[in-house]
């Protein structure tokens, strides 16, 4: 270990990008198992997008209501008939949220020119996104990524960005009202005698950083960066990670045989994308590059 550096506490050989990837503003990291890397990302070079009601969050993962001011019930009456709220509510979920999906990433962030958080090294990545340091992390160039992203084909509508943090609980026994999902009855009249899809994709395209990229400031040490995607239709969408992949790097508790599968795989791309693995000994990680 005398021919060892040191970056960030985490013993790492002389290699220059491993040292730029660990104090990056330009990387982002997406977390995964051995298991879906081998049997799906492996085989076909691509990231799916997964549907937002699935994630972690019971915010994203629960059905969405929208509200009108109880102060003008009295003029809800005159078009309950047309179209209820209910029936508003149903048609943003079975045409608007239950189609929507996501890729997650975690950054690296920073106070200042100071790094505060380095997500490659940080053990609540693995344990909760890499099967418990079983699995693997994902390393790419945003700014590809993003070519890549924007280069989507088809009908589909498109957001991406940091999440950023609120203190969603700060009025504990307060139903505190979002905007972004209120309706004024003036607009229900409007919907009823028009297209309601116009009106909720307009709504979606005003309020998308609430709805996508807003969460409470308990995950805020995640440091989130996502890409949203709304299809046309019901179909699956992945995206090419080849154009913007530059580094694999394996949990300290991979097991042999996937380990030689994920080297395979990032061999056969020679140098364009590096391979490298922690290790847990004398009681703590050590991260080595491979190549």
């Amino acid at each position: 270990m005398d021919n060892r550096k040191k970056v960030f506490d985490v013993p790492i050989g002389d290699f220059q990008y491993l040292r730029e990837v660990l104090s990056s503003t330009k990387h982002i990291f997406h977390f995964t198992s051995a298991k879906t890397f081998i049997k799906h990302i492996l085989r076909s070079g691509q990231l799916r997008f997964s549907l937002q009601l699935l994630a972690n969050d019971p915010v994203e993962a629960n059905r969405r209501h929208f509200y009108f001011d109880k102060t003008e019930n009295d003029l809800v009456k005159d078009v309950e008939t047309i179209l209820t709220i209910n029936h508003l509510n149903d048609l943003f979920h079975e045409t608007i949220f239950s189609k929507v999906a996501q890729i997650c990433f975690s950054r690296n962030s920073f106070v200042g020119q100071y790094i505060r958080s380095v997500a490659l090294v940080d053990n609540k990545h693995w344990a909760h996104y890499g099967d418990n340091h079983r699995g693997i992390c994902l390393i790419f160039d945003r700014e590809k990524f993003q070519a890549s992203f924007r280069a989507l084909g088809g009908q589909i509508r498109k957001w991406s960005g940091e999440v950023q943090y609120y203190n969603h609980y700060k009025m504990i026994g307060v139903k505190n009202k979002n905007e972004a999902y209120y309706i004024p009855v003036s607009e229900l009249k409007k919907i009823a005698t028009t297209d309601p899809s116009s009106f909720m994709l307009n709504k979606i395209d005003a309020n998308a950083f609430e709805y996508f990229f807003s969460k409470d400031d308990s995950w805020a040490s995640e440091n989130e960066y996502r890409v949203v995607i709304l299809p046309h239709q019901d179909e699956e969408i992945f995206i090419d990670l080849l154009p913007s992949l530059e580094h694999i790097v394996t949990g300290a508790m991979m097991n042999a045989d996937d380990y030689d599968q994920v080297d395979e795989f990032a061999r056969n791309f020679g140098a364009k994308i590096h391979l490298s693995s922690f290790h847990f000994e004398y009681g703590r990680y050590h991260l080595f590059p491979n190549y």
